[in-house]
């Protein structure tokens, strides 16, 4: 794995395959959310996005760092870029994203879930949720389920989940979601929650594509960034001299976003085709959800991880 996932993968593949980035389509008059969007990935994804034409809007917790990553991301792009401060760990706050989001567009494009978080410490808010399953599943699900509306009206569109190949060392577990086993182990936790994106995404795939709006998760490789140095010091020490740069880490993302992947999920060019899509992407290339040895999900758990999204998201309806 250590090869694929690395930058000596993503340059082999790029070769082999000739990607060529200004090969994307125009993204002229088409608006992209971008969650995470003040550094690593997030930001890279917006640079790209933002190059190819598209308006984008960025999400980050740091208001000071949100008002520097959108002076740059515009000087990069030519484009004037959006900014809102929203944490997704907070609900409330994510609720107050989505108004603002429709108050300034009245189409949505694309959402990419950039956001991210691991902690070394158990962190819950008043309720009881740990804060790593709210900042990569919770929240998202619920800004997705808010901003549903505008990525229909504005079909076809794409929802996109920056996940990781930790995800492939985790079964889906909700009980582990809900309640993080003792002593706290932030790595397994960040890796649980990886692996409920996945999942996560594909249930999203399958309400949402009735409408044309696409759902994936994606695995961006072992990525330089100021996260990985701060949440996996020694791992990022180790393997630096290979980490992939955060622009080739987005390029699946982007990729995605653009609509690189609309003839796996609607071969025929218009609605669903009766076939599941894939919904898990590595290098712009489908892959399993599941490696030996962690098992398939389980009967029933990614049916309980939707009523449970639903429920801590305070979403009506817990069946959706």
């Amino acid at each position: 794995m250590a090869p694929s996932w690395c930058r000596l993968g993503y340059a082999a593949r790029r070769h082999l395959w000739s990607w060529d980035a200004t090969g994307l389509p125009s993204l002229d008059g088409r608006v992209v959310l971008v969650t995470g969007g003040t550094s690593g990935i997030g930001r890279a994804t917006a640079v790209a996005l933002g190059r190819l034409g598209a308006t984008v809007g960025l999400v980050g917790r740091d208001g000071l760092r949100l008002a520097e990553a959108v002076a740059e991301v515009t000087t990069a792009t030519g484009h004037r870029v959006w900014g809102h401060p929203a944490d997704l760990a907070d609900l409330p706050s994510v609720r107050g994203l989505a108004e603002a989001v429709t108050g300034w567009t009245d189409r949505l494009d694309g959402l990419v879930h950039a956001a991210g978080l691991l902690n070394h410490h158990l962190v819950v808010d008043d309720d009881g949720l740990e804060a790593t399953a709210a900042v990569h599943v919770v929240g998202p699900h619920l800004l997705t389920a808010l901003l549903a509306p505008l990525l229909q009206a504005s079909a076809p569109s794409r929802v996109v989940w920056v996940s990781s190949g930790g995800m492939y060392a985790r079964p889906l577990d909700v009980d582990h979601l809900d309640h993080p086993p003792t002593p706290f182990r932030g790595s397994t936790v960040y890796a649980v929650a990886k692996r409920a994106q996945v999942a996560l995404a594909r249930e999203w795939a399958g309400r949402l594509a009735p409408s044309a709006v696409a759902a994936y998760a994606m695995h961006p490789g072992w990525v330089d960034t100021g996260a990985l140095r701060a949440g996996l010091p020694l791992f990022a020490t180790l393997l630096g001299p290979v980490l992939r740069r955060p622009d080739e880490g987005a390029d699946t993302a982007v990729w995605l976003t653009s609509g690189g992947a609309d003839a796996d999920v609607w071969p025929a060019g218009g609605g669903a085709q009766g076939r599941p899509p894939a919904t898990f992407w590595l290098d712009r290339r489908p892959r399993p959800d599941h490696r030996w040895p962690v098992a398939a999900d389980a009967p029933g758990e990614v049916n309980r991880l939707w009523i449970w999204c639903q429920r801590r998201a305070g979403l009506d309806g817990g069946d959706g």
